[in-house]
């Protein structure tokens, strides 16, 4: 993947996470090269910042990033990572592909996907689910099994454009192996994904979650679970909790955002109903299902 336009620099000081509880505050020691292709090279990444008792230098993260904004913008968005507590952690690139080959990708998945919109079970109650979905995965793999629904797992081979947005990931992040994906499409904003949890059992006790989002920008949220949302009681039976932790992040068109460590065992996520957002919105999900059929690990 190319791109027409070249960036060059070193920028310092350029992981600025936005606390909603405590404010945003610099973080020192960051160096960043962007060159003219998604070639990241992330690798000590594993050392995130804590929001809560306050943010400190990333010192030894270096990261190559195509067309990478220059610190976070007004909503701190910016490049980076967030710590939420507890071994919980997010990474966000609002600019991980480049304008023109997100459209690219865009209109080829609208065109080109077998979109379906099944119905679902939630507490045992049928609903249409509020979106467009895809599944994609590696030949001998688990079925995935989501509320009550077992979608058809395509083949990669199938739809060449995401074999190459998964390369792009697999250089951004050395050492991840996604060999799955969910694709969404939110065809306005009366489309939307309720608070839920990617913790499967298929994925393994702590899973990586990466999402690339192309076309309308809308909101994505971060919850600390309740205690009845641990043990998924339905919302009526949970016990009121007296601090909920939330995050913001406005998911731009080209953008990556990768949870990992506990964020889906301790943390809830969900993109909901925007009345302004009058246009569409693919979503890619890459997982690993750490399990073969024949109870194989996948390498």
């Amino acid at each position: 993947m190319k791109s027409e336009n070249t960036v060059v620099g070193l920028i310092g000081e350029m992981l600025n996470p936005v606390s909603e509880i405590t404010g945003p505050k610099a973080n020192a020691g960051l160096k960043l090269k962007s060159e003219n292709a998604v070639v990241g090279s992330i690798g000590e990444m594993l050392n995130p910042v804590s929001e809560i008792t306050g943010p400190k230098a990333n010192a030894g993260l270096k990261l190559k990033s195509e067309n990478a904004v220059v610190g976070p913008n007004a909503n701190g968005d910016g490049d980076g990572v967030r710590d939420l507590g507890n071994g919980s952690s997010v990474v966000y690139f609002p600019r991980f592909l480049s304008y023109e080959k997100s459209w690219e990708y865009f209109h080829y998945l609208d065109k080109h996907i077998p979109w379906t919109r099944p119905t679902i079970y939630v507490f045992g109650k049928p609903f249409v689910q509020p979106r467009d979905v895809c599944y994609i995965a590696s030949k001998g793999l688990k079925e995935l099994i989501y509320s009550g629904h077992k979608p058809d797992a395509h083949s990669w081979d199938d739809y060449p454009p995401l074999k190459e947005i998964l390369e792009e990931v697999h250089k951004a992040f050395p050492g991840s192996h996604f060999n799955s994906l969910l694709i969404n499409r939110y065809n306005s904003g009366n489309d939307y994904v309720g608070w839920h949890a990617d913790d499967e059992k298929l994925y393994g006790p702590n899973p990586e979650i990466a999402s690339i989002s192309f076309g309308c920008e809308r909101d994505f949220f971060l919850k600390t679970k309740s205690q009845g949302e641990v043990v998924r009681e339905p919302p009526s039976k949970r016990a009121k909790k007296n601090k909920v932790e939330k995050h913001c992040f406005k998911l731009k068109h080209g953008s990556l955002l990768l949870m990992r460590g506990n964020t889906q065992r301790d943390w809830l996520h969900s993109v909901p109903k925007r009345a302004k957002a009058e246009s569409a919105r693919i979503n890619l999900t890459f997982r690993r299902v750490m399990q073969m059929s024949s109870r194989r690990l996948l390498l």
